[in-house]
């Protein structure tokens, strides 16, 4: 699993990037630290997706 750190997100595009996620079949959780956690496979997309709606994620 890749983690994936949102830098100041608020919950509004947290939800969006969920609804996002779920969109494209995307497994995702949490870890301890609030990162998302995806599937090394998906994890190319998944940052897309997060910058496609205005995030500032990056690869931890």
């Amino acid at each position: 699993m890749d983690r994936i750190y949102v830098r100041e997100a608020e919950t509004e595009l947290l939800e969006e990037i969920n609804d996002r996620l779920d969109e494209a079949g995307i497994e995702y959780d949490f870890d301890s630290d609030n990162r998302y956690m995806v599937d090394e496979f998906d994890t190319d997309e998944a940052l897309a997706i997060m910058e496609d709606v205005g995030a500032d994620a990056e690869l931890i």
